[in-house]
């Protein structure tokens, strides 16, 4: 998987500035709902939920509950998920004897991946998250705190879930993400009563296509209002610094990936991460694939193609250009190796290991779009310090 992210100094001073904002937001909205935290837009005024970049989730109000759909679970679904939110202070309304009802809002939640956790952060509900999979994994200060403070367990993960321990904590929701091929351990978890939801932003094909599933985690908040404001902050970002690159006429050459045994993957063309490359204003040499996941190329195909491009970007967790030439010499045929303009996504890590390039970087697209053009375009963004990114030294 690729990598990347905020923004020139004038217009996007410091993540300081932009979290203060979010908090500022999350307080002017929290007068804007009522102590039960429904929404006081009435059904007949706002039928559905406005989405303006995802397309595989969508929200729908209704008189006494929410119905959330993901269109599909995961690749090849041969069905969409339907919820049925129901506010806590309410009674059940007459639904289906089947229907997954989720009382709202829920207090005490489960998560499958380090994507969703900045999702709870940014509208203001960490404190909610009692369970993760490989604790080890988390980078985030605010939910490493937490985990000091005993207050988020390990459940495992899907593979080898401890459901004892997940009944024991008996989570209001557990909110997972599949392959399709995992889902036994979901279904062992929802036989035990506990509602399993599957977020599965990472189908969709477009960084802030991705973001905009924040709003998808604050239905079960009842938190929309949050989570927009949030995300229209992210949007309006991600889009300056779009436009900024809309006039560039010379593109620099990019190539992207590693080896893995004798098969180099790299991002195809429709995939999310290609999306970066050309919101950036580059030549990425693999754009006009259609491929929306991982191209699989032979050595040769790539030297043949990316001998001379100008940059690589996204290197796997490689550090130094030594370490990367001692896994495979013939890297050092690169010339953006020989030129030392190679770049990866591992500048924060976690005290435990994590990479927070794979757990804030989906849900702030925008931070990782002005890493790329700082690195690519530098003059746009002359006092701005990458955030996700760093350029590999010998």
């Amino acid at each position: 998987m690729l990598f990347f992210v905020p923004m020139k100094s004038s217009q996007f001073n410091s993540i300081l500035a932009f979290l203060a904002l979010v908090i500022f937001t999350l307080s002017a909205c929290e007068s804007a709902e009522n102590k039960s935290g429904r929404i006081e837009d009435s059904p007949a005024a706002q039928s559905e939920l406005q989405l303006d970049y995802a397309r595989n989730f969508k929200v729908e109000y209704f008189e006494d509950y929410k119905k959330v759909t993901v269109l599909e679970a995961f690749r090849g679904a041969s069905k969409p998920e339907e919820y049925y939110l129901v506010d806590k202070e309410i009674e059940l309304p007459n639904l289906a004897t089947d229907a997954k009802i989720i009382r709202t809002p829920v207090s005490e939640t489960v998560v499958f991946s380090t994507s969703h956790l900045p999702m709870l952060e940014l509208i203001g509900e960490a404190e909610s998250l009692v369970g993760f999979p490989s604790l080890d994994l988390i980078s985030s200060r605010v939910f490493r705190a937490r985990i000091d403070a005993g207050a988020i367990r390990d459940v495992g993960h899907e593979a080898g879930l401890n459901k004892e321990s997940l009944i024991d904590l008996q989570p209001e929701l557990v909110v997972g993400y599949t392959l399709g091929t995992n889902m036994d351990a979901y279904f062992d978890i929802n036989r035990v009563g506990i509602p399993v939801v599957f977020n599965a932003e990472y189908l969709e094909e477009t960084p802030l296509g991705r973001a905009e599933w924040i709003k998808f985690m604050a239905t079960f908040y009842n938190k929309e209002k949050q989570a927009d404001s949030v995300f229209t902050e992210i949007k309006n970002r991600y889009n300056e610094l779009l436009e900024m690159t809309q006039s560039v006429e010379n593109k620099p050459t990019v190539l992207s990936g590693v080896m893995y045994g004798d098969t180099w993957f790299a991002p195809g063309g429709g995939s999310w991460a290609s999306k970066f490359f050309a919101d950036a204003g580059v030549d990425y040499l693999w754009q006009n694939t259609e491929t929306t996941g991982s191209l699989e190329l032979s050595f040769e195909s790539v030297l043949d193609k990316a001998e001379n491009a100008q940059f690589w970007v996204g290197v796997a967790n490689f550090s130094t250009l030594s370490l990367l030439k001692n896994s495979n010499a013939r890297y050092g045929l690169f010339a953006s190796f020989q030129q030392g303009k190679v770049f990866t996504y591992n500048k924060r890590m976690g005290e435990k290991g994590g990479n927070d390039y794979l757990e804030m970087g989906y849900a702030r697209p925008d931070l990782i779009l002005a890493d790329l053009v700082k690195i690519f375009h530098p003059q746009y963004l002359p006092d701005y310090e990458t955030y996700f990114f760093q350029q590999l030294s010998e």
